[in-house]
């Protein structure tokens, strides 16, 4: 073997590196920290030849802290700004509330961009806490010196404080003075996809539990058919947990006979419902003119039913059920609701002098 040859099975046997990949892209770009959202074209920097549009966040980078003690304080540095990555499943962040934030190419829909431009875009909201009505928080990312008082273009914890109260335009659906809002979430089930808004409306995928773990959830009793038997979910109650207290007032079930609205889609889940239909001419109830027009006085479900006794609501729609006529008494009329506009308080944040 020539020494040629053994330097060549030499190289062969070290380890290779592979080859770099010139366009690989680099997306993930880190955590914004959300200083403001133009959430219409009212807002002052919308401009659409800028990119800024209805939907964009103006942010700063939550990972590094903001300068130090002989550094003056400056949110708006840098200007940067992000659009929804997906806009057609988007959670709209809160200022203060932090963010994902990707880096992905962009370029005309009629033609190639050549300058091969990149823009940033926001995901998630992350969860900093077990609220989800609000997670703003106004100390992301801070140095502790900007808190010093006593040092010259310092400000004080009230002050970074209320910094984005003030532009939270709608704050009296998030805080109730000092204290966030919370709305109660859902108790978990394994496996369950859950779609849950800041406000209470909720959507669970969920399947059939085994009985020991149905935990007052009245949907899941029964043992009707088969742990997993798929089923779905849609309701919205608002309900708040404590702020104080949040390990015992957060977390609930669905209720069908006590949330405000529900649709619920079974499989062979079986359960009963009564429809709380008033007396005839005795309440304003969207339902209850309706329902006497057509002869329904009461209805309520049983979970032997099948569908071969539907013939029992076909005798009531035909006026068979002589204690709910077909034709409702057209002289006694449903008291009207009406609203009389009344005076709202408005939320004033006061100054820290005042």
């Amino acid at each position: 073997m020539g020494l040629f040859n053994g330097l060549t099975g030499l190289w062969s046997n070290l380890p290779q590196t592979a080859p770099i990949k010139p366009f690989m892209p680099y997306n993930l770009q880190g955590v914004g920290h959300v200083i403001d959202v133009i959430l219409d074209t009212n807002h002052p920097q919308y401009d659409p030849e800028k990119n800024l549009i209805v939907g964009t966040i103006f942010w700063r980078d939550a990972l590094s802290t903001y300068g130090t003690s002989q550094t003056i304080f400056d949110e708006t540095g840098g200007n940067k700004h992000a659009n929804p990555l997906d806009r057609s499943n988007m959670k709209v962040p809160l200022p203060g509330e932090q963010v994902i934030i990707y880096k992905a190419k962009v370029s005309r829909l009629d033609g190639p961009d050549a300058f091969m431009s990149s823009l940033h875009y926001y995901g998630a909201v992350v969860g900093m806490t077990s609220n989800t009505t609000i997670n703003s928080s106004p100390f992301v990312g801070l140095d502790p010196d900007l808190l010093n008082p006593f040092l010259p273009g310092q400000f004080t914890v009230n002050q970074l404080a209320k910094r984005f109260d003030k532009k939270i335009k709608n704050l009296a659906s998030f805080k109730e003075g000092k204290k966030p809002i919370v709305h109660k979430q859902l108790q978990l089930n394994e496996g369950d996809f859950i779609l849950q808004g800041r406000f209470g409306g909720s959507i669970r995928f969920a399947g059939t539990p085994i009985s020991s773990q149905q935990r007052g959830q009245g949907w899941a009793a029964g043992d009707k058919g088969l742990p997993g038997d798929p089923i779905m979910l849609m309701r919205v109650n608002g309900a708040r947990g404590n702020y104080d207290d949040l390990e015992n007032t957060l977390y609930e079930v669905e209720d069908l006979a006590n949330d405000p609205a529900s649709i619920y889609l079974t499989t062979t889940q079986q359960i009963q419902v009564e429809l709380a239909l008033p007396d005839k001419g005795t309440k304003a109830h969207p339902l209850a003119t309706w329902a006497y027009e057509i002869g329904i006085t009461g209805f309520v479900t049983d979970a032997s039913k099948t569908t071969s006794d539907t013939q029992d609501g076909e005798n009531t729609r035909t006026g068979d059920n002589q204690t709910a006529p077909k034709q409702g008494d057209k002289s006694i009329q449903v008291n009207e609701i009406t609203t009389e506009p009344t005076s709202t308080d408005t939320l004033i944040i006061p100054d820290e002098d005042s």
